[in-house]
């Protein structure tokens, strides 16, 4: 068995996560301007405070953990899951019959530069890569590898 080399990791955006992190933020800023008002609250309340931000940021994270896509020369791996994982290869040269690669973008996912990838076509073949940065960047890079994929095979064959 050949080990191919890994082109590319990544995970989810964590601009996709923005609403998660501003609140853990927000709140530590409440709980740091109380404080600095010479206001003291019941530890107790501090404590729930502090564990509600760390839980708004440790599941963003958490969550971004869950999802990892790698890139090789002739597939991309979407992992999905921490201890049980479920693992599903997809060969560029099977996606070059895919015939729709789509981007999708919210407003303020156009501002922040994320989005999701759908790759749509008969049956099995159809997937999506969730939140990731610069989308159009990586469909680009996509279609440049199927392309580049189709054209060894293709010589293969004539050879």
């Amino acid at each position: 068995m050949v080990k191919e080399e890994v082109l590319l990791v990544f995970n989810k955006s964590r601009k996709a996560y923005l609403p998660e992190y501003l609140c853990g933020i927000f709140l530590l800023f409440v709980l740091g301007f109380v404080y600095s008002q010479g206001i003291y609250l019941n530890q107790y309340v501090v404590l729930f405070i502090v564990g509600i931000s760390l839980f708004s940021v440790g599941s963003a994270e958490m969550s971004r953990m869950m999802n990892k896509y790698i890139i090789t020369q002739s597939k991309l791996l979407i992992i999905k899951g921490l201890i049980k994982q479920h693992k599903k290869n997809v060969y560029f040269y099977s996606l070059g019959f895919v015939p729709d690669i789509n981007i999708h973008q919210g407003r303020i996912q156009r501002l922040l530069n994320y989005g999701s990838i759908s790759f749509s076509g008969a049956g099995a073949d159809s997937f999506v890569i969730k939140d990731i940065n610069r989308p159009k960047q990586m469909i680009e890079r996509l279609e440049d590898m199927i392309h580049q994929n189709r054209k060894s095979t293709h010589k293969d064959r004539e050879s």
